[in-house]
C-alpha cells in the first residue's frame, strides 16, 4: 500500500464527526487546498494528501500527463493504480481518526478532482460529500456498471469559463453524463481560467448549509 504524507487538521466545534479529504491538482502540493477547509461549515478532521509523484520542476502529480495535440493525454493504468492506493489507505484513515467510513467529504481540484470523482463511482458508500474543483469525469477510471449508492451522494462541481487547462466544455460534457446517469448533482460555472473563484467558495459553503441542495 503507498504510504501518503499528509497535513493534519481539525477545524469547527469539537468533536469532529466528519473527515475531510483534500487531493490537490498536478503540480501542487499538500499545503495548496489546506486553507479551503477553513471555509467550509461543519467540523471535520482534515487530511490534506500529497500526491506520490515528484515532478523534476517541482510540486507532485498523482499520475503522469502528456502533450497531445492542443491538450494533453493522461496515463491510465497510473490514474487506477493512484485510485487503487487511495483505496487501500481511507479506512485506515477512519480508523485511525476514529470516523465512520460514509461520513467524508472529499475535496480536489483539477487532477484531484478526477480522481475524486473517480472514487464515487468505486466506493460511492464511503462518501457523502464530493466536491470537484476544475476537473471532469473520466469515464476511463470508472467501474461498468454505476453503482446505485452513488445517487445517496451530495456532489458539487465548478468550473471556470476561461480554463486554459481543462477545457469548460470537458466539465459540461461531464455534467451531461451525470444528467443521463440520472444522478443529481450541482455544476456552477465562473468567469475565470484554472483556479477557484473566491464566490465558488461562498456558494459551495451556501450549498453545504444547506445540506446539498441549490437555494432557491
Amino acid at each position: 500500500m503507498q504510504d501518503f504524507h499528509f497535513v493534519e487538521r481539525t477545524i469547527g466545534a469539537s468533536p469532529a464527526d466528519q473527515l475531510l479529504i483534500l487531493l490537490h491538482g498536478y503540480g501542487a502540493h499538500e499545503n495548496d487546498l489546506i486553507d479551503i477547509a477553513n471555509a467550509l461549515p461543519g467540523s471535520f478532521k482534515v487530511l490534506s494528501l500529497r500526491a506520490p509523484l515528484a515532478l523534476p520542476w517541482g510540486g507532485y502529480a498523482w499520475y503522469p500527463i502528456y502533450p497531445s495535440g492542443s491538450g494533453f493525454t493522461s496515463d491510465t493504468g497510473a490514474a487506477i493504480e493512484a485510485l487503487e492506493n487511495l483505496e487501500s489507505a481511507i479506512p485506515k484513515w477512519c480508523h485511525d481518526k476514529e470516523i465512520e467510513l460514509g461520513r467524508i467529504t472529499l475535496l480536489g481540484f483539477s487532477q484531484g478532482s478526477i480522481l475524486s470523482q473517480a472514487l464515487i463511482f468505486r466506493k460511492p458508500e464511503w462518501f457523502e460529500t464530493v466536491i470537484g474543483l476544475s476537473g471532469y469525469l473520466n469515464k476511463e477510471l470508472l467501474p461498468e456498471t454505476t453503482p446505485e449508492a452513488i445517487r445517496s451522494c451530495r456532489i458539487y462541481l465548478t468550473h471556470g469559463t476561461q480554463d486554459e487547462v481543462i477545457p469548460v466544455e470537458w466539465a459540461r460534457q461531464s455534467s451531461k453524463a451525470y444528467e443521463s446517469m440520472k444522478i443529481a448533482h450541482s455544476y456552477r460555472e465562473y468567469p475565470i481560467g484554472h483556479g477557484i473563484h473566491p464566490q465558488g467558495l461562498q456558494d459551495l459553503a451556501n450549498w453545504m448549509e444547506l445540506g446539498g441542495k441549490a437555494p432557491h
